[in-house]
């Protein structure tokens, strides 16, 4: 009976190993499975590459392009480069500090910046060759949390079911890139906030000036704006409440910018230069042409519609700055970059040297043909001769030459008075930045990127194109 038992254990033994093995066997199955092969020229039929791929020591250097594919539908392809084609260029390493590459990159810690190298000093110390890309960051940060489409070698693509399982015995190059990008941004970001503050200092200084020859609450309300983004742009870690923030900011400057806008539709050049004619004091004539100039308010509305147009685009810049030192914001950073390009030439600031000349032309000319009468009437009594009048009429002339004289020079100085008014404001209007150019560039033009894989899981090299943002310089 025993020796039944015995038997009966070892049958059930046999059959438990025996269905091991089967799945084992089927597991092992669905993964090479999962691992497809296609030559590029015939049908999918077995090549060593099945070898390479399914062997633990997969060396990187028999791959020439590796594909990324994110969640919109994008794919971008890291090619092995040429080093001949990247001689002339200089890259800076990004390095995330305080975060892996499969992590978000921290606010608080600034990524590393290195010293820009040549693609000859880079190459030293890649032994598995160079990767590179080009593509705006803004779409370069859209592979955060991408996959692996397929890997290009040699003589065939292999396909891959998704990140997690990555052939490559290295760090993920989606997420490396997407990482990478996002430090870069992150730097970016305060490069620009730090030229922001600076900006919105000297601004500041231009109203405290403005405010003391013009007294109002307006410039109470500029000025406050003008401090806040300069606290927007000084901080280092941002979150959403600071572009509810800095959005609120730029709604008080619109309605600054409208109401003023508002007083110049409605000024009549016609009601400044329509002054009373005087036959003999051409100065005074020319003086209450000055008077109702200031009484219209021309000038002094010309600048609060400039500083206040100028503001608001600020706080568009500051809200770009923020939401690039924030993860997931790609779309609507397309979308401000649009919005920036779309009103840069309608932006009251920069329409204003040609709006200055344009209404103060017709003043300068008034004023020119008042002194002109003047100037005639002395040219005429220089042309009569002294010598055929009486003694009496002749000291009368040579008094008269004498008061005329000193009417066109008087004439001259109100003029050059207007003529420098003009030139105050012109100078205003030509000194603005460069920033948003700048800005949407470092957003929408192509950076070329280098992945370095290094030889063991887990190590890598992210480096971009210098440029003035990331260096600083």
């Amino acid at each position: 009976m025993e020796w039944i038992i015995i038997l009966l254990c070892a049958i059930v033994l046999i059959l438990v190993v025996l269905m091991i093995f089967v799945v084992v066997s089927l597991k092992k199955k669905s993964t090479i499975n999962q691992i497809i092969v296609e030559n590029k020229t015939t049908d999918l039929i077995p090549t060593e590459n099945e070898d390479i791929l399914l062997a633990e020591n997969f060396l990187i250097s028999a791959v020439s392009e590796i594909i990324l594919n994110n969640n919109q539908g994008q794919a971008l392809t890291l090619k092995r480069s040429d080093d001949i084609t990247l001689s002339n260029k200089k890259y800076t390493e990004i390095i995330p500090r305080g975060s892996s590459a499969l992590a978000n990159v921290a606010q608080g810690t600034m990524p590393t910046i290195s010293q820009a190298q040549t693609i000859s000093e880079i190459a030293k110390n890649a032994p598995n060759g160079l990767f590179t890309a080009t593509a705006p960051i803004n779409d370069l940060m859209k592979y955060k949390d991408c996959t692996i489409g397929s890997i290009v070698m040699r003589d065939g693509i292999a396909k891959h079911s998704g990140f997690k399982e990555v052939a490559l015995n290295v760090a993920n190059p989606a997420a490396v890139v997407g990482a990478s990008m996002q430090a870069m941004a992150l730097v970016s970001s305060q490069y620009y906030m730090h030229q922001l503050t600076t900006q919105m200092k000297t601004f500041g200084e231009k109203l405290d000036k403005l405010a003391e020859l013009h007294h109002g609450t307006k410039f109470g309300i500029l000025n406050s704006v003008n401090k806040r983004v300069i606290e927007l742009t000084s901080k280092i870690n941002v979150d959403a409440a600071d572009i509810i923030a800095i959005q609120r900011q730029k709604e008080k400057v619109d309605e600054i910018y409208f109401e003023y806008l508002g007083y110049l539709d409605d000024t009549d050049i016609n009601d400044i230069i329509g002054v009373k004619k005087r036959w003999l004091n051409k100065t005074k004539e020319m003086r209450d042409l000055g008077e109702n100039l200031n009484k219209e308010e021309l000038g002094f509305n010309i600048q609060m519609c400039y500083h206040a147009s100028v503001l608001a685009e600020k706080c568009t810049l500051t809200e770009v700055a923020i939401r690039l030192k924030m993860k997931g914001q790609e779309g609507i950073l397309e979308e401000l970059c649009e919005k920036l390009k779309s009103e840069y030439d309608e932006h009251f600031h920069r329409r204003a040297e040609h709006y200055i000349s344009e209404r103060y032309a017709p003043i300068i000319d008034k004023a020119t043909e008042i002194g002109s009468v003047t100037e005639k009437i002395l040219s005429n009594t220089n042309n009569a001769s002294e010598s055929v009048l009486p003694l009496e009429l002749a000291l009368v002339l040579t008094g008269g030459k004498y008061i005329l004289t000193k009417q066109v020079e008087k004439n001259a100085i109100e003029i050059e008075h207007l003529e420098s008014r003009k030139n105050e404001l012109l100078e205003m209007a030509t000194s603005s930045s460069q920033t948003v150019e700048e800005l949407v560039s470092l957003i929408e033009s192509p950076k070329e990127i280098l992945y370095v894989p290094g030889e063991n899981p887990g190590e890598y090299k992210m480096f971009v194109e210098e440029t003035t943002e990331i260096t600083g310089g």
